[in-house]
């Protein structure tokens, strides 16, 4: 009983001394989210349907959906769309809301009425996330989602499938240039239904 404690310890501290070694990792899921294990402060994105019955909130195709966020620190805000094909589009900022620095406690809508824009729901069907960034420094999301064209609405990026780990390591390479403690994370996921 003793030498699985003490095993158990030397595990722990092996562990706590890996992590120390790295303070700024960035982790991936396997759905190819970002999570900063240790944000000083918190960004949050929400939908305008909610998960019921345990069961993923969906939308079909034609839909509207609205999207809210906010942040309890004063940050720049990022908000892509990961598309089940992969496809990566910036929602904001974008080419009409250019300053997407807000204050605590501002919470943004997209897509909501009285808004200059609707979001509407299009294929590919299948599993969309959203995630949002908030970041104490601008960030250079141009590697990313490039605007194709000069009167593109929207950055956009195909990506596939199989690179949808290299989307996210390109997230991640670029947020760990800043200390972990300037940036800030949330993801919503929901499917797309024909």
């Amino acid at each position: 009983m003793t030498k699985k404690v003490l095993c158990f310890l030397l595990l722990a501290i092996l562990v706590s001394l890996s992590y120390a070694q790295n303070p700024n990792q960035i982790m991936t899921d396997e759905k190819a989210i970002i999570i900063n294990p240790a944000p000083s402060f918190s960004v949050d994105v929400w939908i305008d349907k909610r998960y019921a019955n345990g069961t993923m909130a969906s939308y079909r195709i034609g839909e509207t959906i609205e999207i809210g966020l906010n942040s309890n620190a004063s940050a720049y805000i990022y908000l892509f769309n990961i598309h089940a094909d992969g496809t990566v589009v910036q929602i904001f900022p974008n080419r009409y809301e250019v300053n997407n620095y807000l204050s605590p406690g501002h919470i943004k809508y997209f897509g909501v009425s009285g808004s200059p824009y609707q979001l509407r729901i299009a294929e590919p069907i299948g599993e969309d996330k959203l995630l949002a960034i908030a970041s104490k420094t601008p960030l250079d999301t141009s590697v990313i989602t490039p605007f194709q064209g000069p009167t593109d609405f929207f950055a956009i990026r195909q990506y596939t499938n199989e690179t949808n780990q290299q989307l996210a390591q390109s997230f991640a390479t670029s947020l760990s240039l800043f200390p972990q403690s300037s940036w800030a994370s949330d993801t919503v996921i929901f499917t797309i239904r024909p």
